[in-house]
């Protein structure tokens, strides 16, 4: 049996040993193992003599250089984006002046059930082809008078399939481009007062109203909708720009006093005339169905009431404003007005609105949904 003193003389000589193994600062003290690990001054300063002055100016230039692109290329970045909303703003006025917003012009017809309807043409007649345009009125000069009543303009009768001539006010400007398709013009955002066109989807997410390319693209209505027959939803996209252009201010309809206040939006399609009143202001999910805000908004007609009930009780559902007020049922013509929401690009801001109907005035509308 080994002797107890022998194997406790063994056990500190191996103690011994692996004390002296560890390394010693200057003062013959052992240093820990995180003292160890950091780089003493002498090892730095020898680091730095090895990078020579030559080579350190070097270093310093490429650094001055890239930060010095990286500034140059935010710059120009933001010049681009502010060109082009300054073009984007300047072929809306240019629209405008064509349109003759800012002149007085005639009055609208009322929606009196006397009132006078635009003239159908014969049923046994071809067609008008979409490119027939009539003339246009000169704008009227000299003082402007008080603006007219505004209300709700009698519909267009013109039978089934037989579209109409494009309305003589948008001649101009259907000249200019023949995607313009409608005015959209919105109380409540005065910058949404523009052109809309209808093409290739992802063209003009990249195009403005001339097809030139431009970041901030231009309103246009969804490439699969028609416009006569009108479908039971329009539906209307432009992006959210930072700037506050295109639907950049939409938003403005997430408060109900900005609603009440200014209720009303018009879509005056190159066909007929439009007055429209929102009933639901949401955000939805439009890439993950499995999301509890997921929806499917890009419904242009509904088959059966069923059908159009269970669309209703989604979109009621959704509203971020209480507008229950408003009523909305199976035949009423919608118009749905889509911006992104998220840089993902997953999720849609959107207001639904529905068209005034045979009657309805924008006063007996006011008084009676939003008083």
């Amino acid at each position: 049996m080994p002797n107890q003193p022998d194997q406790q003389w063994k056990q500190r000589k191996r103690s011994e040993s692996a004390l002296e193994a560890q390394p010693k600062d200057n003062a013959g003290k052992q240093r820990s193992p995180a003292q160890e690990a950091q780089p003493s001054r002498r090892r730095r300063a020898a680091h730095q003599k090895a990078v020579s002055p030559e080579k350190r100016r070097w270093l310093y230039i490429a650094g001055a250089a890239v930060f010095l692109l990286l500034f140059i290329y935010g710059a120009t970045q933001l010049f681009l984006k502010r060109e082009d909303t300054r073009r984007t703003e300047e072929i809306n006025a240019r629209n405008r002046a064509l349109l003759g917003t800012d002149a007085p012009s005639a009055p609208p017809v009322t929606d009196a059930p006397a009132g006078p309807e635009t003239a159908a043409p014969d049923e046994g007649a071809a067609p008008a082809p979409q490119a027939a345009i009539e003339a246009q009125e000169p704008a009227p000069t000299g003082a402007p008078s008080p603006a007219p009543r505004v209300t709700e303009p009698v519909r267009t009768k013109v039978p089934v399939g037989a579209a109409p001539a494009v309305q003589g006010k948008f001649g101009d400007i259907y000249a200019g481009n023949t995607d313009f398709v409608g005015w959209l013009k919105t109380d409540a955002v005065y910058r949404i007062d523009f052109a809309v066109v209808q093409g290739d989807n992802s063209f003009y997410m990249t195009h403005d109203f001339t097809k030139a390319e431009n970041r901030e693209g231009t309103a246009f209505l969804d490439e699969t909708n028609v416009l006569w027959p009108r479908d039971d939803n329009l539906i209307i996209y432009a992006h959210n720009m930072k700037s506050g252009s295109m639907f950049g201010e939409l938003n403005a309809f997430r408060q109900y006093d900005t609603i009440k206040a200014n209720p009303f939006t018009t879509f005056d399609t190159i066909y007929e005339n439009g007055t429209y009143i929102p009933f639901s202001v949401f955000v939805c999910d439009v890439s993950d169905p499995r999301a509890d805000l997921y929806f499917n908004f890009y419904i242009r007609n509904f088959k059966t009431e069923s059908s159009f009930n269970e669309f209703m009780s989604r979109v009621r559902s959704l509203s971020l404003v209480n507008l229950s007020n408003v009523d909305v049922g199976w035949g009423d013509q919608l118009l749905t007005l889509s911006t992104c929401y998220d840089d993902a690009n997953k999720m849609r801001f959107i207001v639904m609105l529905r068209r005034l109907r045979e009657g309805e005035t924008r006063e007996t509308a006011q008084q009676k949904y939003f008083n």
